[in-house]
């Protein structure tokens, strides 16, 4: 067996498409990735177990947002993360 190819892409700024009191919409630019590699991405939150490891309060909120990797149109990748509900807190880690 021969081990798999695992690749590393960098996050980039984070942009908030939305309001205080709507449904999260935000994009994370990924950074230093080769084109051959962005259809093998993926990304997804934390448990919450890893918050817990990490000391860093896990809210129930983030149970609700999806991850997907998306691309510009000019061809840039980022991560899209998105909530099924408003979201009332200023601030989330």
């Amino acid at each position: 067996m021969s081990p798999g190819i695992v690749y590393a892409a960098g996050l980039g700024r984070l942009t908030v498409n939305s309001a205080l009191g709507q449904p999260l919409s935000a994009e994370i630019d990924l950074v230093a990735v080769k084109k051959e590699e962005k259809s093998s991405l993926t990304a997804r939150l934390a448990s919450e177990n890893t918050f817990r490891r990490a000391n860093v309060d896990y809210s129930p909120l983030l149970s609700t947002f999806k991850t997907s990797i998306e691309t510009h149109p000019d061809g840039r990748p980022y991560v899209r993360i998105i909530s099924s509900r408003p979201i009332a807190e200023p601030l989330l880690n």
